[in-house]
């Protein structure tokens, strides 16, 4: 448990490692793209990385579950920061094709979301999804 206080108000980079946990427990520590799993590999953690399907402008996008997608580093940058946007919104479309329309809909949704969010709300909750996805 913790305060809530100013100065005990959780960072960004606090926020962004326990997303990151949260996406790579979610999707098994495998490459959703290519499936290969690699959580038992002892670098798993410089070779997997999460991506933000939609950008994220707002704090909403930045730490939404369903925003983020565990991929390879070379398909990291390769495919979803192609340097071809035709091929960038291409795998774009693949990942928000893989979600529930009422997902869709919500990310869509908090793209034009103005306001905060709670950060002490919203590290419980990662918290939870974490061991939640552990289990």
């Amino acid at each position: 448990k913790f305060k809530k206080t100013k100065h005990d108000r959780p960072t960004d980079k606090e926020l962004d490692a326990l997303w990151r946990e949260c996406c790579l427990a979610r999707d098994g520590w495998r490459c959703v793209y290519t499936a290969e799993i690699l959580h038992q590999t002892p670098l798993y953690q410089t070779i997997l990385q999460v991506h933000h399907i939609l950008k994220k402008a707002t704090n909403r996008l930045r730490w939404d579950l369903d925003s983020g997608i565990t991929l390879e580093k070379g398909i990291h940058f390769s495919i979803a920061h192609s340097q071809k946007p035709v091929q960038e919104n291409q795998f774009r479309e693949w990942a928000l094709g893989r979600l529930p329309k009422a997902r869709r809909d919500k990310l869509e949704m908090y793209q034009n979301a103005v306001g905060g969010v709670d950060r002490f709300a919203l590290k419980i909750y990662l918290q939870q999804k974490l061991k939640e996805y552990l289990k």
